[in-house]
């Protein structure tokens, strides 16, 4: 094993408060790398240099298992049954415009924030654009964009309440790759002993599988119910009884008006039919009223039949209501303002801009901070660098708003020219010039005026007293 891997290891070492007789087998793992990491081998997997996690007692008892079969582990692939009879899993859930809508929202609204990579620089900090985990996420892996990566992560956390991704190191432990994960391949384990979690992740194109500590892995969740599991609640899941009454709806209103059940009047009979006569009559009436173009149409039929004229409509049914209400609901459980969701009847020109400003504050942050969190596992533990998302641009008001408080920060002194350029996105002002604070006269201590900027001297009239000469 090259010097490279064996100093990663003993970095690895670090993080695991295990008995002493666990890293006895975790050097003892660095034998059979090969075989730990061989779903690596496929190209879906592969990085420039093959990624090194050392190995436990526990996931050498794992890698002799079989197989995983994980469709045992998340059901049937149809979903489970609704109350309304509807089977509903994360894909027939997709078929509610409602939550497309939302899943779309959610997801392309991470997905182009803007981001920096940042260094404690003893006061303040410095934006670091060339930090290696900054290059990482701008592109974190040949098969997709930065943008990309953060849109699927936040999709699949989204509507799945776990989103996974492996992080492909090189042998000196750096981070190279970030590879998504679909969630029917991994497995997340619970090591009392250890106190860690392991990801058992399988390989859909060898049939191989790899375990992961939670260190090696970009885990981003929804609320966690059950601690020792780890794995966030999946919406879809747990109200499961409310998208399958959606879908049912749906179903109702195709079957609908694939019948011609929508029709202006029918025919009646008191008479006995014999059955060629009643099956004269039902291929006379979808032939006359089946499907959406005959909607509305009048059959003619045999048998001494007379017309009564309906007014069924699925208004009247009060089906729409219910899809309505299905959007509404929707909308309550992933916290998206219906106006999003192009519902505007009760949205006005005053309130949107203030549920804009909700959805950023409740929904769009408690994600941001569990990304932010969740990528600290790319720094080293030395590391004074984190990873911040800027929800500034999203919370920006009108024209108007913003000059009044550019204004006002730079009156008192918080902000200076160049300063508030950058946040309109405009360059810095030649010569250093936007660089000077300014500040009113009148708000300056008598003692100091003059010498907050460049070491200017105190004018003779006014002295440390505040008295004059």
């Amino acid at each position: 094993m090259c010097g490279d891997a064996w100093w990663f290891m003993l970095t690895k070492l670090t993080r695991i408060a295990g008995p002493t007789e666990y890293l006895a087998h975790m050097f003892a793992g660095l034998r059979s790398t090969s075989r730990v990491f061989s779903i690596f081998s496929a190209p879906s997997f592969r990085a420039k240099s093959a990624p090194f996690v050392p190995k436990t007692p526990k996931t050498e008892e794992r890698e002799n298992q079989q197989v995983v079969n994980y469709t045992s582990f998340f059901g049937p692939s149809r979903g489970a049954q609704s109350k309304s009879g509807e089977f509903v899993n994360h894909e027939t859930a997709q078929s509610l415009t409602a939550v497309w809508a939302c899943l779309r929202v959610i997801s392309e609204s991470i997905s182009s924030l803007s981001w920096d990579v940042y260094t404690d620089a003893g006061i303040g900090r410095e934006k670091q654009p060339r930090h290696p985990v900054a290059k990482l996420l701008a592109n974190p892996h040949p098969l997709y964009s930065g943008q990309t990566f953060f849109e699927t992560m936040q999709a699949w956390a989204t509507l799945h309440g776990n989103a996974y991704a492996v992080i492909i190191r090189n042998g000196s432990g750096q981070p190279i790759q970030l590879r998504h994960v679909a969630n029917t391949l991994v497995k997340i384990d619970y090591d009392e002993k250890l106190g860690q979690l392991f990801y058992t992740i399988n390989s859909s194109t060898t049939g191989k599988h790899i375990v992961l500590d939670a260190n090696d892995v970009l885990h981003i969740r929804a609320m966690v119910w059950d601690s020792e599991n780890g794995t966030g609640k999946s919406p879809i899941t747990t109200h499961r009884d409310t998208f399958g009454l959606g879908t049912a709806g749906q179903g109702y209103m195709s079957a609908l008006m694939k019948n011609g059940a929508n029709l202006s009047g029918v025919l009646t009979t008191d008479m006995a039919l014999t059955k060629e006569v009643a099956e004269a009559n039902r291929d006379s009436w979808q032939r006359a009223n089946g499907g959406v173009g005959n909607s509305g149409g009048t059959a003619v039929l045999q048998g001494g039949m007379k017309y009564q004229a309906l007014s069924l409509s699925p208004a009247d049914a009060q089906w729409l209501e219910m899809m309505k209400a299905t959007t509404e609901d929707v909308s309550r459980i992933f916290r998206v303002p219906m106006h999003m969701l192009s519902a505007l009847d009760r949205s006005t020109n005053n309130n949107i801009e203030h549920q804009g400003r909700e959805f950023v504050t409740h929904t769009l942050r408690p994600w941001v901070k569990r990304w932010e969190a969740e990528l600290t596992k790319l720094f080293s533990d030395q590391s004074a660098s984190y990873f911040r998302f800027n929800l500034d641009s999203l919370m920006r008001g009108d024209t108007e708003a913003r000059t009044k408080m550019h204004g006002m920060m730079l009156s008192t002194g918080t902000l200076n020219r160049d300063e508030v350029r950058a946040i309109e996105g405009y360059n810095p002002i030649a010569g250093g010039e936007g660089k000077i604070h300014l500040y009113p006269v009148n708000f300056a201590p008598m003692t100091g005026l003059g010498q907050i900027e460049q070491g200017a001297e105190v004018p003779q009239n006014q002295l440390g007293n505040g008295e004059e000469e």
